[in-house]
């Protein structure tokens, strides 16, 4: 550990380097990461933001492999807004609790999809509207994941069917 000590505790901005290669350089309060900080994982990732009591709680931005995620942290959890990149360029950005895509967000496909309405745990729930990668728009309430209920589909040929849908159908 390089930096001030309050009370033979970790106070101050200091850094922190581990046997393993993880790092941590920033704010300290009562031997504990709180404040600004940087957390380099012995594995490559990075954080870089805010902790409160030793964990990622706050803003902050999360880069793990080719996944990056931007924004709200709570309990070293994505938790509030954010954007969340994938390595493979799929994005998310909206709301998230306790890690999950939880609320409502536009989730953006590699193949040039589009949703935007309401999530649980990752999956298409409630009330949406999905733009497919041909240009088709497809609206109503989605139940894990599947259109289903009343909906609407409006073709990029002009097609449009008003109506009930099971699994997309």
């Amino acid at each position: 550990y390089y930096g001030p000590l309050q009370n033979g505790q970790l106070h101050g901005r200091g850094r922190i380097e581990w046997r393993n290669g993880a790092r941590y350089e920033g704010e300290f309060q009562r031997g504990l990461m709180h404040g600004k900080g940087s957390f380099r994982y012995a594995n490559g990732d990075l954080y870089e933001g805010d902790f409160r009591e030793g964990l990622l709680t706050g803003q902050g931005r999360l880069t793990t492999g080719g996944d990056v995620y931007q924004g709200g942290f709570e309990g070293d959890l994505y938790h509030g807004k954010g954007r969340f990149q994938g390595s493979d360029g799929e994005v998310y950005e909206g709301d998230f609790e306790k890690g999950d895509f939880t609320g409502t967000g536009t989730y953006r496909r590699k193949d040039g999809a589009t949703h935007t309405g309401e999530f649980v745990k990752w999956r298409l729930q409630g009330q949406g509207r999905t733009v497919d990668a041909q240009g088709n728009i497809y609206e109503g309430r989605f139940e894990d994941g599947q259109l289903n209920g009343q909906g609407k589909y409006v073709g990029k040929d002009g097609r449009r069917y008003e109506g009930g849908f099971k699994n997309w159908f």
